[in-house]
């Protein structure tokens, strides 16, 4: 209840009158789930109450704050604020804005305001993971603004996992979990079908390499609105040790492992018609680096075609396979801002900065880069509108895949926490040597065992939980049995 009494008596004495004024209108709405539509109780949803004084001057003046919970049909409801004081009413607009909403399980969605009256539908996005969770939260700093002066919204932070505001790169120990299991992944233990790829300095052709480690073939595709088949344009040319790239003269050409900025020299393996005697595919032509390459063309860096776009890269897991997936956050000039999922893992050589929104086709629609799909690492184009992707090769044939890979035990313990430890736990509970290197061997289905030894040198095999990650490794040698993480 406001007493106003007080405030009367005071403003008489100075010649005014303040009367008590509705600041903020109530808030209402229901929270469901974005795929099911079911209404979701118990969410907390925060709300904050704002005034200005018109649409000229944008400045905000914070009146107050709520937390709402919803009811099990999740419908939810806070109070407008009522206030005493000197208010320039009527010009003074005041407003009721949702500033996220907090479920277990659920990413955060994005502050938005309330119509005066109107009752607000918000629908929640089911969370891939903890990390997607809290990449979607953090998107929302007035969250963390909050949570220092609501106990409330700590507390449901807690529950959610979730007891500070993130970095804005995952850092610490998560990027540390992402990159140890990318280790086990098919990017980083799978070779081919495609070995390398490069972008002409106009953006309009893409070529890259098919083949083997020692040789390949070349093929070049004209990047168009509709994909068209690859041209095959040199044959079985020597590949070990060299990198794809483009000359000054739009001419494709294979560098050794000299320096860029060095002496060094290139083979050229193919020109565009007409190609000259001397350059003709295959025949290796030897010219001085320096001359033809500039270090920036080789950089696919695009800036020319990002179209005022500006572009970052996070990571998260793959809920599929608990492998990390690249998530490319996209800003237009207007403000607005999309997330595109890219598909499969990045595979084979990276581009100097090794994300594919370097790699923009001439029209600037499109991201170029390699990833592992269907089976094999393949040319990949992905619209930077929708992020719907399709392959530009037509290469067959599997990718050739490691089986085994030994890994230092502290790698492993951040890849698979919980996992190791129940590991360490069954080995502790047998007579095996506790300081022998072990092996965990992996069978089709995930099924999983341990060998290792015993003091007195015998092999021994133990059962173990199904591995959780979706790996072409079938044996894993883990150096020494330590402390992990």
């Amino acid at each position: 209840m406001v007493r106003v009494a007080p405030a009367l008596a005071v403003a008489a004495l100075l010649g005014c009158v303040p009367l008590p004024v509705r600041l903020a209108p109530d808030a209402r709405g229901v929270v469901v789930d974005a795929v099911s539509g079911a209404p979701l109780g118990r969410s907390l949803v925060l709300i904050r109450f704002e005034a200005r004084y018109d649409e000229v001057l944008p400045d905000r003046l914070a009146l107050g704050q709520r937390e709402a919970v919803s009811g099990r049909d999740g419908r939810f409801e806070a109070p407008g604020l009522v206030q005493v004081g000197f208010q320039a009413w009527p010009w003074l607009r005041a407003q009721a804005r949702v500033v996220t909403v907090l479920r277990r399980g659920y990413r955060c969605p994005r502050p938005r305001e309330l119509g005066r009256g109107a009752a607000a539908r918000i629908a929640l996005q089911p969370a891939e993971s903890l990390l997607d969770q809290r990449a979607a939260c953090q998107e929302v700093p007035e969250l963390w603004e909050l949570a220092r002066t609501s106990a409330e919204v700590r507390r449901a932070l807690a529950r959610m996992g979730l007891e500070g505001p993130p970095s804005a790169d995952l850092g610490g120990d998560d990027e540390r979990t992402l990159t140890a299991r990318a280790a086990l992944g098919f990017g980083a233990n799978c070779q081919g079908p495609i070995r390398d790829l490069a972008l002409a300095p106009d953006g309009a052709r893409v070529a890259f390499l098919a083949g083997g480690p020692s040789r390949a073939d070349v093929f070049v595709n004209r990047l168009e609105p509709e994909i068209a088949a690859p041209e095959l344009v040199a044959r079985s040319v020597p590949t070990e040790g060299r990198e794809l790239l483009w000359t000054h003269a739009a001419e494709l050409a294979l560098r050794g492992s000299d320096r860029l900025d060095g002496p060094g020299f290139i083979d050229v393996v193919w020109a565009p018609n007409p190609a000259p005697a001397a350059r003709s595919p295959g025949a290796g032509t030897r010219l001085d680096l320096p001359a033809l390459v500039d270090p920036d063309d080789r950089n696919d860096e695009g800036d020319a075609r990002w179209l005022g776009r500006s572009f970052s890269m996070t990571r998260d897991l793959e809920p599929a396979t608990g492998l990390p997936r690249d998530l490319l956050h996209v800003t237009r000039p207007d403000g607005s801002s999309s997330t595109l999922p890219l598909p499969g893992e990045t595979c084979a050589v990276r581009g100097r900065f090794g994300r594919p929104h370097y790699r923009i086709t001439a029209d600037g629609r499109f991201g170029l880069d390699l990833r592992f799909v269907e089976g094999g690492c393949h040319v990949v184009r992905i619209d930077l509108d929708s992020g719907a992707w399709a392959r530009l090769d037509a290469v067959t044939g599997a990718a050739a895949c490691r089986e085994e890979r030994r890994i230092p035990p502290s790698q492993l313990g951040f890849a698979l926490r919980d996992y190791v430890r129940d590991v360490e736990q069954r080995l502790a509970s047998a007579a095996v040597d506790p300081t022998s290197a072990y092996t965990l061997v992996i069978v089709p289905g995930a099924a999983a065992s341990i060998e290792t030894r015993t003091r007195a040198g015998e092999r021994r095999s133990l059962p173990a939980r199904p591995f959780p990650i979706v790996t072409p490794l079938h044996r894993i040698h883990v150096s020494l049995v330590g402390r992990t993480p």
